[in-house]
């Protein structure tokens, strides 16, 4: 899982209203730049069932200002072994086992990405402030 985001929001002086519109702007900015690595993590999913797939998603958190990319983590991709342990299917497809091999579908595309989440932040504050005048 990864998670971006942008602290220091709440240290502007700033009306409520305008605070909760900047919010929103810059989570809106924050999800644009998630959104298209998430479809190449669907992509990039092997297609056994399609629940891995399906688990893949964008998670918005405008208190905190962040949006988060997961995959797995719900029932559906929750796997019992013979000892008792539930693990995930994420986890196992990621990083393999070692009785199968690992197929990295989550890391490649945040790793290819990573100056797009770097630059997400300011760009989005001075996106959501320039908006807002």
């Amino acid at each position: 899982m990864i998670s971006m985001g942008f602290e220091g929001l709440s240290t502007l002086i700033l009306s409520s209203t305008r605070k909760a519109r900047l919010r929103k702007r810059v989570v809106d900015h924050l999800e644009a730049v998630a959104q298209p690595v998430a479809d190449e993590i669907r992509a990039g999913a092997p297609e056994r069932s399609g629940t891995l797939r399906d688990s893949v998603r964008v998670e918005r958190d405008e208190k905190n200002l962040k949006v988060t990319i997961s995959a797995g983590g719900t029932p559906e991709t929750q796997r019992p072994s013979a000892n008792g342990t539930t693990y995930d299917e994420a986890v196992l497809t990621e990083f393999g086992t070692v009785h199968q091999p690992a197929h990295p579908f989550f890391f490649p595309p945040i790793e290819q990405h990573q100056r797009d989440f770097e630059r997400a932040g300011s760009d989005a504050v001075t996106g959501a402030m320039e908006g807002d005048e």
